[in-house]
């Protein structure tokens, strides 16, 4: 017969990579309210910050309009010497250019927010893993506000000895029990690392789990399946040691 030839790893329930996105600020502004905790649930489209104009901003977006205008006035001026035979058409081509040069960035501003609050939605179902973000705070562009994880990219991310991790590929099945529970979650590997963790002297190993089946932050055991063991299958039980420290089967 034969029996299954197994690793055994323990780690922490987690979101993988993939599962993660970083909401970060479109442009430079001041945080005015924060909708959500870290931990929570939310649907597609909730809302999860609120962002005001900073006083950059502001300014920014102002001088564009007065840019656009100037821009525009010069465009009419070209147009009226043009026909007075005062200037040649590229002085035309070229007003008409920086006014459309003006209008993009105007229009850019405006895509960012520069000219009235907005608000920051979910783009997918998801769990909040944090909230960087301060009340109050002013944020540049870019900066990290919210961070969020599909429910669907659950992994345990485990370590294990050198030694056993030279057996383990991905596709590999899993029995995943987190700590207190009495039955196993059935898992599959995902990936499993080319080199040791100089913190840990362990071989990291991500395996995923079914959405739902555990919570982010658990503890847990994997056994992990490498192959299997042939040989005559006995019950325990039936091994038996002698005086001699011989074993043998009793029958």
């Amino acid at each position: 017969g034969s029996l299954p030839k197994v690793v055994t790893a323990y780690g922490t329930v987690g979101m993988s990579a993939k599962a993660k996105r970083t909401m970060t600020a479109p442009t430079s502004a001041i945080v005015t309210d924060i909708n959500v905790k870290p931990g929570a649930e939310v649907g597609r489209g909730a809302p999860l910050i609120k962002l005001g104009p900073s006083p950059g901003t502001t300014a920014a977006f102002t001088r564009a309009k007065a840019a656009v205008r100037a821009a525009q006035v010069l465009v009419h001026r070209m147009k009226d010497l043009l026909d007075q035979h005062l200037a040649t058409r590229q002085q035309l081509v070229d007003a008409q250019k920086s006014a459309s040069d003006a209008q993009a960035t105007l229009g850019a501003l405006k895509a960012e927010g520069a000219a009235s609050p907005q608000t920051l939605h979910s783009p997918f179902k998801a769990i909040v893993t944090g909230v960087p973000a301060t009340l109050g705070a002013i944020v540049t562009q870019g900066t990290p506000l919210v961070t969020l994880a599909r429910p669907s990219g659950l992994v345990l991310n485990a370590g294990v000895v050198p030694e056993a991790a030279t057996e383990i590929r991905s596709g590999q099945t899993v029995k995943v029990t987190p700590l207190g529970a009495t039955s196993a979650i059935s898992g599959k590997v995902t990936l499993r690392g080319a080199i040791v963790d100089p913190r840990t002297g362990l071989v990291s190993v991500e395996v995923a789990l079914p959405t739902g089946s555990a919570l982010p932050g658990q503890t847990a055991q994997a056994k992990i399946q490498i192959g299997t063991i042939s040989g005559y299958v006995v019950p325990h039980e039936a091994i038996l040691v002698n005086d001699s420290g011989e074993s043998f089967v009793v029958q």
